[in-house]
């Protein structure tokens, strides 16, 4: 069973996190695909967030799966909506550049 995470992440504590390609695969090999992440992140970030929100510390992408260091220092509800929005819009564009349908992620973060 999923635990929610009000129960797992704390305000004000770093935690980690882990976003995992679906079935393992490799979708973050190139360095546009990298790229291409770590911009769908920030814009939302920009757009949407604010420092008062949450703050990412450090992250690290890796072939079929990417590591952040996050702490939330408003509401989990606005840090929770960033990710949906976020990995939702790579998801999109990434089956929309590659032609193809289906999951880009497996499951939520961790």
């Amino acid at each position: 069973m999923r635990v929610p995470r009000k129960y797992t992440i704390e305000r004000f504590i770093p935690f980690h996190k882990i976003w995992r390609c679906h079935n393992k695969e490799f979708l973050l090999q190139s360095h546009t695909e990298k790229h291409a992440y770590l911009k769908c992140l920030r814009d939302d970030y920009m757009k949407k967030c604010s420092e008062d929100d949450f703050v990412i510390y450090a992250y690290n992408i890796m072939a079929n799966h990417a590591h952040e260091v996050d702490e939330v220092r408003g509401t989990l509800r606005s840090y929770s909506e960033h990710m949906r929005r976020a990995h939702g819009l790579f998801g999109l564009r990434f089956n929309k550049r590659h032609k193809r349908i289906g999951k880009v992620a497996h499951d939520r973060p961790k």
